[in-house]
């Protein structure tokens, strides 16, 4: 298993067994001293054990290898489950900031006619709690404040070295939850300086935070799951890949979607225009394959394109019937076969100028006693005879083999 995911899995593991734990703590604490907010906190801690399984559940699943059924893989499972934890941060978040300032309002307005009123989240201390009990609950909450924000960190630096959204959105429900605890600190602190009020404005003041950052993590997710690009400073890293090639002259096009933590990469590289199409191909083998190898674990398919440098026009300035590269081919051999000191023609390569106009490269075979001055004058000849078969094609060049047979 790749070391980055691995940090990663380890990372939500530990999320988890703290969550587990908070929520046991906070709860016995909450409990046994009749602290609504710590109960309702422990219930907050206990739902985000639900994030680590979806979590724990995308990182395993958008890693699997493609399949007949998945040839793109599952890489986006992952912004789904990012998109899951950014909704289920938007429901904490309302739910506090509902809580809150129903709270409020009954403070400043403590004659009005409310039937019930929810509990805040962020429920002030009763006034006959003992000091023992409110260093209880102040230790509670201070020790979630200082393992969330340990979490928040160490959870975060292991998504983005796995280039897990769902991984980072995670660090950023451990941070929501700091902000949580701050606010129940903060409440907590203020009934006992008797200032209740600040219980629930910390409350919505949280809230608001909460909801922030859900909406940015939705709208990320969202933005992945729509084949969203890769970042400026990894498409030039790719550009660079290929441009190491040697043999690659240029990079004509370059683009890369997200698939969750992977990229799929489509690219152009410009070559020599008259180098043959076989070595054309193995140059955009090798970008590919050096794609895979520089970015592994990123770059989880590339797809490159050659295009000729200087011969990848279309033969436009010519009429439709001369364009085909087989009938131009076909044309040359029959011109080239009325000269009778001609044995075959070897090869015929045709070149589609960028400028519009067609040149080709014939490879004649002729008797091996021929002198030089002969051969050059039957080459001649055969040039002639192609211009006048294919009239106002561009250059004609005739290479030279003698048949030593």
């Amino acid at each position: 298993m790749e070391k980055n995911q691995q940090g990663a899995i380890t990372a939500t593991k530990m999320g988890a067994v703290a969550n587990i734990s908070l929520a046991i703590s906070k709860g016995l604490v909450g409990f046994s001293i009749s602290s609504t907010a710590l109960i309702a906190d422990a219930a907050n801690s206990l739902g985000d054990v639900l994030s680590d399984a979806v979590v724990f559940y995308t990182l395993h699943e958008a890693r699997k290898t493609a399949t007949p059924e998945s040839p793109w893989g599952r890489g986006k499972v992952e912004p789904l489950g990012a998109l899951s934890v950014g909704a289920l941060l938007l429901t904490t978040g309302v739910g506090i900031g509902y809580s809150a300032s129903l709270a409020a309002y009954e403070m400043l307005f403590p004659l009005s006619q409310v039937v019930e009123v929810m509990p805040s989240v962020l429920d002030a201390i009763p006034e006959e709690r003992s000091n023992i009990e409110n260093i209880a609950a102040l230790g509670i909450s201070g020790t979630s404040i200082l393992a969330k924000e340990f979490l928040f960190r160490y959870t975060l630096s292991a998504g983005q070295k796995a280039n897990s959204s769902a991984v980072i959105a995670n660090a950023w429900q451990h941070r929501a939850d700091v902000s949580t605890s701050i606010a129940v600190f903060a409440g907590l602190v203020g009934s006992m300086l008797g200032y209740p009020i600040l219980d629930p404005v910390a409350g919505v003041l949280v809230a608001g935070v909460i909801i922030k950052q859900a909406v940015i993590i939705g709208k990320d997710s969202l933005r992945d799951l729509s084949d969203a690009p890769a970042s400026v400073g990894e498409t030039d890293s790719l550009r660079k890949t290929c441009l190491s090639v040697t043999g690659v002259l240029q990079v004509q096009e370059l683009k890369a979607r997200k698939s969750g933590p992977f990229l799929f990469v489509e690219t152009t590289v410009g070559v020599d225009g008259s180098i043959s199409a076989s070595a054309a191909h193995r140059l955009a083998e090798i970008t590919r394959l050096a794609l895979l190898s520089k970015h592994y674990g990123r770059v989880a398919n590339a797809v490159v394109h050659v295009s000729p440098i200087g011969s990848s026009g279309l033969g436009e300035k010519y009429p439709s019937w001369a364009r085909d590269h087989g009938f131009i081919e076909q044309e040359i051999r029959k011109a080239v076969k009325k000269i009778t000191e001609i044995h075959a023609v070897s090869e015929v390569q045709v070149y589609y100028k960028d400028d519009g106009l067609i040149s080709a490269k014939v490879d004649i075979l002729l008797p091996s006693n021929l002198t030089i001055h002969q051969a050059h004058a039957i080459a001649v000849r055969a040039r002639k005879s192609i211009e006048e078969a294919l009239p106002g094609i561009g250059s004609v060049d005739v290479d030279l083999e003698l048949d030593e047979t």
